[in-house]
């Protein structure tokens, strides 16, 4: 058995080694060469059939600006100082293409000051607008020719360029102002519009913001649509620092409307006046609030029956006043803050009739006040006519009597109410003080409110 066994074995180690392969050292060396040979000759042969993008040279951006519209007569060259190469790639307007001899009158052109670094950078988002026009740089530029010119602002050059190979078609220009720049990059297949405008300013406090002034005009020339309306989002910032240190304050003061609304991302923002008077500059803005959407917005504005539409005011955009930059009264918290300043100190007086306001310039107090069935007289003492004015204009739902039966609708017109367009201080000095130029002329009053910062 033992035998047997043994010559089982031996067969089948000498069958096992039969079947036995060796593998020479070389071969993986040789196979990983083969293999990038046969990578790199099939990335040879794949360029002939796939598109390689190249991007453009210099030459042909530039050749771009060839058949675009030329600028109109511009500021002299010599009103500026020029740093840098000649920007001989620009299309120039055409007194700024040489500088021009200094006339008699003109001074040394090293004694101009240097520019204020103070300014207003305004930022213009549109959507929903016509790809033909946002792929056409000539359109384009026409656009922004015919606003800079209504809107008084000299432009010395422009440039636009685009990828010149490629599946986009997009539009990019960059113009020098007098004052400033501005740029735009258009996106057709999206049907959107980034616009981007800085100008400088000498840090006046009077000067008027560019919101108000040159976005509208930028707005039509650029909302150029031909099915959806197209919409338009804005941010409006004050940049630079002004000489010297402001107080804590100061900044608190100036961050105020500047913070928001005109730096705020918002669905729906309008400024809807802007207004100075003998004492501040009063602004007024309609914002939708996050709890109000966009498109329950213009469901409101359709009339088509929907809800609504026939609830219009549930879905109106919170109408937000500043008065010397500061917020000054709200929409949406109106009615909650008159109340409060009105009714606990007419329920304390057993029988309120005389009642006086210091300042209360929107109405809403007197329009509280005037609810008391007790109310014989109603004085109200503000220093700025104008406020009063803005507020019948833009905020009628403030002064709003109507709910008061048989009561004039403005609560300026009731019967009751006087209004006196002066300085309290004085109004009161000349009428209570001993000696004062009208005193006696006027009873005392039960109340006396103050409705003025």
């Amino acid at each position: 058995m033992t035998s047997e066994t043994q010559k089982k074995e031996a067969q089948q180690r000498k069958q096992r080694s039969m079947f036995q392969v060796k593998i020479p050292s070389r071969l993986f060396p040789l196979s990983l060469l083969i293999s990038l040979a046969l990578a790199f000759s099939l990335g040879r042969a794949s360029r002939s059939y796939v598109l390689v993008i190249e991007p453009p040279s210099i030459a042909e951006v530039l050749s771009q600006n060839e058949n675009l519209p030329a600028l109109k007569e511009g500021v002299k060259r010599s009103e500026f100082k020029v740093y840098g190469s000649p920007a001989t790639d620009w299309i120039q307007a055409p007194s700024a293409q040489e500088d021009d001899d200094d006339d008699d009158d003109d001074d040394d052109d090293d004694d101009h000051g240097e520019p204020s670094s103070l300014g207003q950078q305004l930022m213009l988002d549109f959507e929903f607008l016509d790809s033909a026009f946002l792929e056409s740089a000539e359109r384009l530029s026409n656009a922004m020719i015919g606003a800079l010119e209504k809107a008084n602002l000299d432009a010395l050059a422009y440039h636009c360029y685009r990828p010149v190979s490629g599946a986009t078609t997009s539009v990019s220009c960059q113009w020098a102002l007098a004052t400033g720049r501005v740029s735009f990059t258009s996106w057709p297949q999206s049907g959107m519009l980034a616009l981007d405008l800085f100008l400088t300013s000498e840090g006046n406090e009077d000067e008027p913001l560019l919101s108000t002034t040159i976005m509208p005009i930028f707005e039509q020339a650029f909302s150029v649509s031909s099915d959806s309306k197209p919409r338009m989002h804005w941010l409006l910032k004050s940049r630079g620092f002004e000489e010297g240190e402001a107080t804590e304050g100061e900044i608190l003061a100036s961050t105020d409307m500047d913070a928001y609304p005109l730096a705020a991302a918002a669905t729906y923002k309008k400024h809807v006046a802007s207004v100075k008077s003998a004492f501040q500059t009063i602004n007024v803005f309609d914002i939708l609030t996050d709890d109000r959407p966009l498109v329950d917005y213009e469901k409101s504005l359709a009339g088509d029956g929907s809800y609504q539409a026939q609830h219009p005011e549930l879905f109106e955009p919170d109408r937000i006043v500043f008065m010397g930059g500061l917020l000054q009264s709200r929409r949406l918290g109106d009615a909650a803050y008159h109340e409060a300043l009105v009714h606990p100190g007419l329920f304390a007086h057993p029988n309120p009739k005389r009642v006086a306001i210091i300042g209360g310039g929107e109405g809403a107090t007197l329009r509280e006040i005037l609810k008391h069935n007790t109310i014989e007289n109603v004085v109200m003492i503000d220093i700025d006519k104008m406020i009063v004015e803005i507020s019948k204009e833009y905020l009628p739902g403030w002064n709003n009597c109507t709910n008061l039966v048989g009561r004039a609708d403005s609560c300026f017109e009731d019967e009751r109410a006087k209004v006196y367009l002066e300085d309290a201080f004085k109004w009161f000095k000349d009428r209570f003080l001993e000696g004062g130029e009208l005193e006696g002329t006027e009873a005392p009053f039960d109340v006396v409110i103050m409705d003025a910062l």
